[in-house]
C-alpha cells in the first residue's frame, strides 16, 4: 500500500495528474490516517522491527495527529493520549476529545451544546459548502501558520527544550506538508503554483464530501448522544461501548474493499471499541459473533448506512439551526406578576372557583 501511496503522488504532484489527484485523494488521507491508528493500537506486530517501520513512516505522513493518537510530545508516551480518552468516554460531551467539534462556536451547529449565533438560522442553505471549501482553506492557513511557528522554534534560546526534539519535530510537519494528501507542498514546487492550489482545494472539498460518514456520523449521531447521556459510569462497560458506538455498513462488494484497504478505520467500530489490540484483518468475523451475541442476549447493535449518514447530518443541522428557548427567570420576593399573568392566575381561579 505504501509503494501504491508514492506512486501516486509521482503521479498526481509531479507529473500533474490532478483527475487522478482528486479522484483518489480522500483514500490516501483516510489510509495514511487509519494506517497511523492501526500502528498505534498495535497492529502489523507479528513482527517487531516491520511494526516498528510502520510506525515510523505513518508517523511522518500523518504527523499531527500523533498528539492526538501517541499523546503530547513533552510526555513522552506516558499518560493517556485523547484517542484513549475517546475509547473509554464515546460520545461523552464532557469527556470525549471527539466532542470539541461539536461545542463552542462553530459555522455549524448541529448540538445544544455549541453556541447559537444569527447566522445558524441560515446553516441549512450553507453548511456544505462551508464544511468543502471555507473549513478546508481555513485549516490551510493554520497548518501553514503552525509550520512557520515550529521553524521559528529552532530559533529559541536552549532553555526552551532540547534542540534535538524541535529538529525532529519540524522534519516531521514537514515531511506529512510534503506527501500528504491533504496539504501536497511538493506539487506546488513543480505545478504552477494557482494549478496546484486549484487541486488541492477540490481534492479536499472531493475528500470531505465522501469521507463525511468516516469522521462524522458515527461518532455524533443523535440517539447516541441520548445514549451516552442516559449511560452512568456504573454501567457495565461492554454495555456502555455497545450504547455509543456503530458501525458503519457497506451493502456494496467494491466499497467493502476501499474500506477494508483503508484498514477499517471506522466501520467497525463496536468491535474496535470492545477490542482495540485486535487486528483489523479480524473486524469483519468478529462483527459476526458480535451481532450474533448481542441478538441472543437483546443488547443494543448500532449500523448505519453509508447514505444514512448524510440524512442524519442534515437532520442534526436543520434541529438545530433555531435559537434555544430562553430559559425563564424566576420571580424576586414581592414582584408584581405581568398583567398577562395576572389574568391567566385571575383565570384559573374563577375555574377552580365554578
Amino acid at each position: 500500500m505504501l509503494i501504491l501511496f508514492f506512486s501516486w503522488c509521482y503521479c498526481s504532484y509531479v507529473l500533474g495528474c490532478w483527475r487522478l489527484n482528486i479522484a483518489l485523494s480522500w483514500f490516501w488521507w483516510r489510509h495514511l490516517d487509519a494506517g497511523l491508528h492501526a500502528v498505534m493500537h498495535g497492529d502489523f506486530r507479528t513482527r517487531h522491527d516491520i511494526q516498528a517501520g510502520l510506525f515510523w513512516i505513518y508517523s511522518l505522513l500523518s504527523h499531527r495527529a500523533m498528539e492526538y493518537y501517541y499523546g503530547a510530545r513533552e510526555l513522552k508516551g506516558n499518560g493517556m493520549s485523547k484517542h484513549w480518552w475517546h475509547h473509554i468516554y464515546p460520545n461523552d460531551p464532557g469527556r470525549d476529545p471527539d466532542w470539541s467539534t461539536m461545542t463552542g462556536v462553530a459555522w455549524v451547529r448541529r448540538h445544544t451544546s455549541a453556541q447559537w449565533h444569527p447566522c445558524h438560522q441560515w446553516q441549512c442553505w450553507y453548511w456544505l459548502p462551508v464544511s468543502m471549501f471555507l473549513e478546508p482553506l481555513f485549516e490551510l492557513i493554520q497548518v501553514a501558520c503552525a509550520l512557520l511557528e515550529a521553524v521559528a522554534s529552532l530559533l529559541e534560546p536552549p532553555m526552551n527544550g532540547p534542540y534535538v526534539s524541535r529538529w525532529a519535530h519540524v522534519l516531521g510537519f514537514l515531511c506529512e506538508v510534503l506527501f500528504n494528501p491533504g496539504f501536497q507542498l511538493v506539487a506546488f514546487g513543480v505545478q504552477p503554483f494557482w494549478k496546484a492550489l486549484g487541486v488541492l482545494l477540490l481534492a479536499r472539498a472531493t475528500s470531505r464530501l465522501l469521507l463525511y460518514p468516516f469522521s462524522e456520523v458515527q461518532h455524533y449521531m443523535p440517539e447516541h448522544i441520548l445514549n451516552r447521556e442516559a449511560a452512568d459510569d456504573s454501567a457495565e462497560w461492554v454495555i456502555g461501548q455497545l450504547l455509543c458506538t456503530a458501525n458503519l455498513e457497506f451493502r456494496n462488494r467494491w466499497a467493502w474493499l476501499m474500506d477494508f484497504l483503508m484498514f477499517h478505520g471506522d466501520s467497525h467500530q463496536i468491535e474496535h471499541h470492545l477490542w482495540p489490540a485486535m487486528s483489523f484483518v479480524q473486524y469483519t468475523k468478529a462483527s459476526q459473533v458480535v451481532r450474533a451475541t448481542c441478538a441472543r442476549l437483546r443488547l443494543p447493535y448500532y449500523t448505519v448506512g453509508y447514505f444514512e449518514g448524510y440524512q442524519k447530518i442534515c437532520e442534526q443541522v436543520k434541529e438545530h439551526r433555531k435559537p434555544p428557548p430562553r430559559p425563564k427567570r424566576p420571580r424576586s420576593p414581592g414582584e408584581e406578576p405581568s398583567p398577562s399573568e395576572s389574568s391567566s392566575t385571575r383565570t384559573r381561579r374563577r375555574t377552580r372557583g365554578s
